[in-house]
């Protein structure tokens, strides 16, 4: 697929706050600074910048939905693999091959207990469950990389599943930064308030038709960069399947106490507009090469008492908005 802004563009309401101090000159890209300080709070050097690997709970432990069947899209059930260090509220699209995927991603700055990260995102997938490959971007606040709690633009990718490979933004090869104006890792502002104004980022991921290589695109059109091609296997031609939503990483999922740390607004997503966090304007891009809804979709929510997912239509003639999040720890998440 060409890129072409008005397919993708929305109105950017957010900025990022490295730019109150001015811009990058011409033929220069922003980095966003490692310090001694955020090495040193990792526990493993060789881990620093990267999601923790996936790690599967049982072989045979699958999630299901609350009334106890698997989430299916056009009646074929979806087995999902329960994964100890991570939960997850998201909507899902499969059974395609696709070329990209876009979001406008309601932004919050959630709770975040010290040692776990949230995320509000899209990924794009290929290969098998425990092997996965994936380029996905959204916000995320994860005080172990970072060092503080602010909400943070983010661009990740893995080849194993997290085993061994990927990272967050420019923290390893693997990504070619184009833009001077938009930064990885770099807080943006405002943040929606509950009951009161509502900001979003919108985030796009589409395959260049020419080279395979897959762009990020933010906001009204920017290209921040692309991953290359050469660096994929799965996802060399085309993904099998796109996921929209939040995740929590803490080793206190799944366990009681539960974690504290919330996902989206910290809200649960029958909250609603103004209260729950949401993606709208949801789109995918298929060897059509046209941008559309995903003709079939479905949601999973891994802990239902600590987070939730919901499609929301109003009207008949409105697409859905996808809501989803929670506070984690609560009365029915002891």
């Amino acid at each position: 697929m060409e890129f072409n802004s008005k397919n993708w563009s929305s109105k950017l309401t957010v900025f990022q706050t490295w730019q109150k101090s001015g811009s990058c000159p011409k033929g220069t890209v922003p980095i966003r600074r490692i310090r001694r300080e955020d090495l040193l709070r990792t526990k493993s050097v060789q881990q620093f910048g990267r999601k923790p690997q996936e790690v599967v709970l049982k072989s045979n432990t699958t999630i299901e939905h609350k009334d106890g069947r698997f989430p299916s899209i056009n009646s074929n059930a979806l087995a999902f693999p329960a994964v100890v260090n991570r939960s997850a509220a998201i909507l899902v699209t499969v059974g395609a091959n696709y070329t990209g995927a876009k979001a406008n991603i309601n932004v919050w700055n959630p709770n975040v207990e010290s040692e776990d990260f949230t995320t509000a995102q899209v990924w794009l997938k290929a290969g098998p469950n425990d092997n996965f490959e994936s380029i996905e971007s959204g916000w995320t606040v994860n005080p172990q990389l970072y060092g503080d709690k602010k909400t943070r633009l983010f661009a990740h990718w893995t080849k194993d599943s997290y085993k061994t490979t990927g990272c967050f933004d420019l923290q390893c090869s693997g990504f070619i930064q184009t833009s001077s104006k938009i930064a990885l890792g770099a807080a943006i502002s405002p943040i929606s308030m509950e009951l009161g104004q509502q900001y979003y980022i919108t985030i796009g991921i589409y395959m260049d038709e020419n080279t395979n290589n897959w762009w990020l695109i933010f906001g009204n059109g920017i290209a921040v960069g692309y991953w290359p091609a050469s660096t994929l296997n799965a996802l060399k031609n085309s993904a099998t399947m796109v996921e929209w939503g939040g995740q929590v990483y803490s080793s206190n999922v799944r366990k009681s106490p539960h974690t504290k740390t919330a996902m989206g607004s910290g809200k649960f997503a029958s909250s609603l507009k103004g209260n729950a966090c949401y993606m709208e304007n949801i789109g995918i891009v298929d060897f059509s090469t046209q941008l559309q809804y995903p003709p079939e979709v479905t949601t999973l929510a891994e802990e239902n008492y600590c987070y939730t997912a919901l499609n929301h239509q109003d009207g008949s003639e409105s697409l859905p908005t996808f809501y989803f999040g929670g506070p984690g720890q609560n009365y029915n998440c002891p």
